[in-house]
């Protein structure tokens, strides 16, 4: 128990740094390069927005389905779909949207923290449960699916 709490006071000294009060943490500036690497597609040379529906005579409807190889049921998993115009779609509607990467904190109340992590989670993406539709324009679209560590992710277009 009392190496627990020295574990646990040097770990305190080394997330304060020095001269910081209790409860601070030194911040690293933002830089804007590293912000835009973490959502720029792969194939596209600058950043993908989080972009509305297109108007429908320019949108095709994508319908998709996830399934567990397993057992042959739909799963929830984390979804990206980059257009042709490399920006990020996601369905209109969608109980897990609270839950997805579709913006940046704190303006849109929800997604990425500038400068924080989740660095791992490459664009913006949405949940879903499984089974998901979505307008997107007409063209080569990505489709890039994960499913925590025991599952391979994967993408086609």
């Amino acid at each position: 128990m009392h190496v627990r709490a020295l574990l646990f006071v040097l770990l305190i000294g080394v997330v304060r740094g020095a001269g910081a009060q209790p409860g601070q943490f030194d911040r690293a500036p933002v830089v804007p390069r590293d912000e835009a690497l973490i959502v720029t597609p792969p194939g596209f040379s600058r950043p993908g927005i989080v972009a509305p529906p297109p108007p429908a005579h320019r949108a095709a409807r994508l319908a998709l389905t996830v399934v567990d190889a397993a057992t042959g049921q739909p799963t929830a998993c984390r979804i990206n779909v980059v257009g042709p115009d490399g920006n990020f779609y996601h369905p209109a509607e969608n109980p897990l949207a609270p839950f997805s990467l579709l913006g940046n904190w704190p303006e849109a109340g929800q997604g990425n923290r500038p400068g924080k992590a989740p660095f791992r989670y490459f664009g913006h993406f949405f949940y879903s449960q499984g089974e998901s539709a979505l307008d997107v324009p007409v063209g080569r679209v990505r489709v890039a699916v994960a499913k925590g560590l025991e599952y391979a992710p994967r993408s086609v277009e």
